[in-house]
């Protein structure tokens, strides 16, 4: 479509231009409302289109080469076709109007331009529920402006920004953007989900996906017991980063893997904190940490004081580590929850395979299963 993610006022002309022209003059034997009519068919927005289409439609019924409208001899020529300068008037008047509905339709619902040097700007829960509502804008900049508080928001699925359901699922869309908190918090998110990757930001995949310097204060995320991957920040980090990120108060129960601030990360995550809770159930092989669920990426420079309960593995501050966990620490509890199975339970990890450096705990580590102040179990 013409004006197709053109925000803001737009300059009124004609709807057609040198590249009609230059279709018609390849299929001379063909109006300018047939070739509109087969621009049609890849036109994303329909209704604009139609809209213009209108338009080629009179302009063609009246203009025949080497015409004139009344006494009018102004013509602007258009390939073979004349246009009077009445034709032309009358056509500007009436399409300036709905082209600029055409840009409004297909604009953007916030300020910027969705770029790093110019981010789309969110001020309020309403801007922060549009990002949620379009995945076409989910490897686009985001910046917030100020605090915002979600109480009295009802957030539902349909409002988690990056949607993954299972593995390889064809509707599978993550959030490959950026989106910079620029120090501000986001408190009262409350989400009850019924599976998938759960969080303010579902899944996010892509090298040059970051999330930095937002806070989450109180956040409520609820999933069924064994069933998807829950975070407050993130549910499931494929690739990317997250800096300079914390949750305070969380409360986070129920998924397969479960963390305070991601529930399974597979990129970096780096000067990030967390305090609150995170509860599972052992219905199968679950992780719970206070950071994170499960760890397949690099931990650096992060803490977490939670309460860790329930899950089969279940640490401090990841449930278990495939990756690396460098110059971080772990405090508050980890219990033994209502396991029937042998857990495995640490102070900074439940079950280790690769490399930790730099790292303590001091938390309270429950009874039962194998369990240890640094880790449950290393194999």
């Amino acid at each position: 479509m013409l004006f197709r993610n053109q925000p803001g006022p737009i300059a009124c002309s004609v709807p057609l231009g040198p590249s009609d022209s230059a279709a018609h003059n390849s299929h001379p034997g063909a109006t300018f409302a047939q070739h509109r009519t087969e621009k049609k068919k890849e036109c994303p927005d329909f209704f604009c289109c139609i809209l213009e289409s209108f338009f080629v439609v009179y302009l063609s019924a009246d203009s025949k080469p080497g015409s004139s409208c009344g006494n009018d001899e102004r013509h602007v020529g258009m390939g073979n076709h004349k246009l009077s300068g009445r034709q032309k008037l009358i056509t500007v008047l009436l399409a300036c109007p709905v082209l600029s509905i055409c840009a409004a339709l297909s604009a953007a619902p916030w300020r910027g331009a969705g770029t790093a040097d110019e981010p789309y700007l969110i001020a309020d829960a309403n801007d922060l529920q549009a990002v949620g509502a379009d995945p076409n804008y989910w490897d686009a900049c985001f910046k917030l402006t100020g605090n915002i508080d979600l109480s009295g928001f009802a957030w539902s699925d349909s409002n988690i920004i990056g949607r993954c359901y299972s593995w390889n699922d064809p509707n599978n869309q993550a959030f490959s953007g950026i989106f910079d908190g620029n120090s501000h918090a986001i408190s009262n998110l409350t989400l009850e989900s019924d599976g998938g990757d759960i969080g303010l930001f579902g899944c996010v995949d892509g090298q040059q996906a970051q999330i930095r310097e937002v806070t989450l204060i109180n956040p409520s995320i609820v999933a069924p017991w064994d069933e998807g991957i829950v975070g407050s920040l993130v549910g499931h980090m494929d690739a990317g980063k997250i800096w300079r990120c914390g949750v305070e108060g969380s409360k986070v129960s129920g998924g397969q893997s479960a963390g305070g601030l991601v529930g399974i990360s597979e990129g970096t995550i780096e000067r990030c904190y967390t305090t609150g809770t995170v509860d599972n159930r052992p219905v199968a092989i679950t992780e719970s940490g206070g950071l994170v669920g499960a760890n397949f990426g690099v931990i650096s420079q992060c803490s977490s004081n939670c309460r860790v309960s329930g899950a089969h593995y279940r640490g401090g501050l990841a449930g278990e580590n495939y990756g690396r966990i460098l110059d971080s620490h772990a405090s508050g509890d980890v219990t033994d929850g209502l396991s029937s199975e042998f857990p495995l339970v640490g102070g900074l990890v439940g079950g280790n395979r690769d490399m930790i450096l730099r790292c303590y705990s001091t938390t309270l580590v429950g009874r039962g299963g194998l369990k240890g102040g640094w880790s449950g179990g290393a194999y």
